[in-house]
């Protein structure tokens, strides 16, 4: 299953903060987990080890670039993709999907390294030579993620209780109008996730934050009478 969490802009606080946001990740990934904080991001990692139990480990980072990967789910087929990118002269660390996952972004650009994957998946990497945060859920939302903006940061996680370990978020209170909804609907619709300032990330969609700025990008819409 695994758990992800982090934020933008870390201060001297960002070790305690994502420490306590994984632990509250941990029933998602029992097996191990991982930290990685630098001037422009904190990224953690919880892990349920299934695929290259000797591999894998998060977060996935190069420290000689800056990119850095977290990565919650499971790459379909990816072995093919490894056989590809092993034939364009990339050196793969371990067997892991996530590996794969972090070499193609870096070989193809993260816009067509998602058209290329198929899985259930929830990811968020950053790209080191632009400072670029890009958050991607799959194309029917099967891996969860949740996010919000405050004080200038991006903050993200698997679960709205992690997200609410940062203390941009701690006091997030509930959203009526999405209790409403729920009780009408019996499901959150939309980006909504029942608390106030805090959206979970739709399906099918690349939400990217640079430079303080948000924009979001539906990479995936189901076919309807022949047209996508």
């Amino acid at each position: 299953m695994c758990g992800i969490a982090g934020f933008t802009a870390p201060g001297p606080e960002a070790r305690s903060v994502l420490g306590r946001m994984t632990r509250a990740l941990a029933h998602r990934g029992p097996d191990a987990s991982g930290v990685f904080v630098d001037r422009g991001v904190a990224l953690g990692h919880t892990r349920l080890a299934i695929i290259d139990l000797a591999g894998g480990a998060q977060p996935r980072v190069d420290r000689t670039t800056g990119d850095a990967l977290v990565f919650n789910g499971e790459i379909y087929g990816y072995q093919a993709l490894a056989d590809e990118l092993r034939n364009a002269g990339v050196v793969l660390r371990d067997r892991s999907d996530t590996e794969v996952l972090f070499q193609l972004i870096r070989r193809l650009g993260l816009p067509r390294a998602v058209e290329r994957i198929d899985g259930m998946f929830a990811f968020a990497f950053r790209d080191g030579a632009s400072g670029t945060l890009y958050l991607v859920r799959d194309r029917f939302g099967e891996k969860p993620l949740y996010w919000g903006h405050a004080q200038g940061r991006l903050v993200f996680a698997s679960e709205v209780s992690a997200l609410r370990c940062h203390p941009a978020f701690s006091t997030a209170g509930l959203d009526r109008q999405a209790a409403y909804g729920l009780l009408l609907l019996e499901y959150l619709p939309g980006s909504a996730s029942g608390w106030s300032g805090i959206e979970k990330l739709e399906p099918g969609t690349i939400l990217t934050f640079t430079h303080g700025s948000i924009g979001r990008e539906r990479y995936w819409r189901p076919r309807i009478g022949g047209r996508q």
